[in-house]
């Protein structure tokens, strides 16, 4: 994944333009989440992706599972806010790693991914292949 990462950085410094699809991969086999292929995905798909960056980053959650216990659909759910047009949830969603969420949190939680497949849907239009 890191190669992957590198010939898109080269591909950008040449000019060409980053199609979204060349990048998420990179995020959804992420296991970890320290390593700078995940985060270097995220934030290149962010400055680079222009109109399709918010809905790749959003493809990538893990939208079943609102009670992570690591920072996974947290970077993506800060990315997405910070992409244009993103919608704007980084501040409500709980995800410190290692640590139990309340019930209540992981309702919260729940109802934003929901809240954000809903909006994925409504985009109704692919991403380029």
């Amino acid at each position: 994944m890191g190669m992957r990462v590198a010939v898109v950085k080269g591909l950008l410094g040449l000019g060409d333009p980053l199609d979204v699809n060349w990048l998420t991969p990179v995020i959804r086999a992420s296991a970890d989440l320290g390593g700078e292929s995940f985060h270097d995905a995220i934030r290149l798909i962010r400055l680079h992706g222009g109109k399709d960056a918010a809905r790749a980053l959003v493809s990538c959650l893990e939208f079943d599972d609102p009670a992570l216990r690591n920072h996974y659909n947290s970077y993506l759910i800060s990315g997405i806010e910070f992409s244009p047009g993103g919608p704007k949830y980084s501040r409500q969603y709980h995800g410190p790693p290692n640590v139990e969420l309340t019930p209540q949190e992981i309702k919260e939680n729940r109802k934003i991914l929901e809240e954000l497949r809903t909006w994925l849907q409504e985009q109704q239009r692919p991403l380029p292949e």
